[in-house]
């Protein structure tokens, strides 16, 4: 399987002679440049099955500044968790070997193909919007346990339910939530996601 996350930057003011990042819900297996390798050479390092990696040029080229988000990097791993992030940005240094101030926007994606596999199993959701509970329905695994996270839109884990039993179905309540759009992920003896609306 060819699991990849793309990094893009936007730095209007500076231009950058490096980087350095923590990724969480991955562990990569390599990292490749996508910015002009004649206009930056630099070669992206990382820690195998990990989440950390860097890129610094050692030949004082640089990422040219602009207003538009560029491709930076792409980041190839394994086993993925249902929510990828950029946990930090650690640093990145300037032309001027300035540490800059740094801000995410969208730090967070849900992992891919798991809404496609959600529609072959026949995962379903009644209701939705839902004001008080609603029910997540699932094939029964029988015996084989089966996981329900809820995941608000900044990627931050809101409820875990497990079903030891496998049983086919999981109530969520509306008591301990806040209003407002949920990725719901199964995982265990089913594997789906799909998206939730509590409205009050």
């Amino acid at each position: 399987m060819n699991n990849t996350l793309d990094i893009h930057v936007k730095n209007p003011n500076r231009k950058i002679l490096g980087y350095e990042l923590m990724l969480s819900g991955l562990q990569i297996t390599n990292v490749e440049s996508l910015y002009d390798p004649i206009a930056y050479p630099a070669v992206p390092q990382f820690a195998f099955g990990a989440g950390h990696l860097m890129c610094l040029s050692a030949v004082d080229s640089l990422i040219e500044r602009g207003p538009l988000y560029k491709p930076l990097c792409r980041v190839h791993f394994m086993n993925p968790g249902p929510v990828l992030c950029i946990e930090e940005v650690i640093d990145v240094v300037n032309e001027n070997y300035h540490n800059n101030l740094n801000y995410l926007e969208n730090e967070c994606v849900m992992s891919t193909g798991l809404s496609e596999a959600a529609l072959h199993q026949g995962i379903q959701v009644f209701p939705n919007p839902f004001s008080e509970q609603t029910l997540v329905n699932y094939p029964p695994t029988v015996g084989t346990s089966v996981q329900l996270d809820l995941v608000d839109l900044q990627g931050r884990a809101v409820l875990r339910i497990t079903d030891a039993a496998g049983s086919g179905r999981f109530v969520i309540e509306a008591k301990d939530l806040a209003p407002g759009s949920y990725q719901y992920l199964l995982s265990g003896g089913v594997q789906g996601a799909g998206r939730l609306v509590l409205q009050r």
